[in-house]
């Protein structure tokens, strides 16, 4: 990728940014990308064009550092998005929200709130506001993510998905180094684990992705694939 297209990037670290277009340094006459974030406050960046678009090393992999995903995201009404996270406890659903959506989006988290009553407050508010959210609960089947998905389409709501990697092993580890009452049962864990259906974007989903944490307290955010 020599010249760099207008329109909508994914960070190979996850997160996603709009390229306003490609200026000139005025003294060296170096090609510099001009982008925006996609979340937080929205701020406007500069990157030589030469490290925008060049490779990196992610476990091994020569990966994008910043990858094209189209024009059509340019477009999308960002205050009109739903989001679900899907995986079971300990798969990092919390951390991928305060990494990714804590400035931007609203969280709904049941053990939060207690009760199915006051959750549906919360997402009611949500929808008639018009105010982006993320549902925060493990989400393993198709009904308990019908419940949020008709709505939010009905509302007119964009609906996103991300499946966080679920193996448990790694969830319990994780579910082990909490404190207190964060620590989630082994019992409870293979519970869900067993409850688990991989999404499809037939249920209503606009977009989907595979999530996966990268070992250095990041995430890695890919398209979903149905053989994941």
């Amino acid at each position: 990728m020599n010249n760099v297209q207008i329109g909508r990037y994914r960070h190979y670290k996850g997160k996603e940014y709009t390229v306003i277009g490609v200026a000139r340094h005025s003294e060296t006459e170096e090609e510099l990308v001009v982008y925006r974030k996609e979340y937080g406050n929205h701020g406007l960046w500069v990157r030589p064009k030469a490290m925008f678009i060049e490779m990196v090393d992610v476990e091994g992999n020569q990966v994008p550092r910043f990858e094209y995903i189209g024009h059509e995201a340019v477009d999308a009404n960002p205050t009109m998005e739903a989001v679900l996270l899907i995986g079971i406890q300990g798969s990092g659903k919390s951390s991928f929200y305060k990494d990714r959506f804590a400035d931007t989006h609203v969280r709904i988290n049941l053990d939060m709130l207690k009760t199915r009553h006051r959750e549906k407050l919360f997402l009611d508010a949500c929808l008639a506001a018009k105010q982006p959210f993320v549902v925060d609960n493990t989400n393993p089947t198709r009904d308990d993510r019908h419940r949020y998905i008709e709505p939010a389409k009905a509302a007119g709501f964009t609906v996103t998905g991300y499946y966080l990697q679920s193996k448990i092993d790694d969830c319990k580890e994780r579910s082990e180094n909490r404190v207190g009452k964060q620590v989630v049962p082994a019992k409870a864990i293979f519970g869900t684990a067993g409850r688990l259906e991989l999404p499809s974007l037939e249920e209503g989903f606009d977009k989907l992705y595979y999530v996966r944490v990268d070992g250095n307290g990041g995430f890695v955010v890919e398209e979903w694939k149905d053989e994941v």
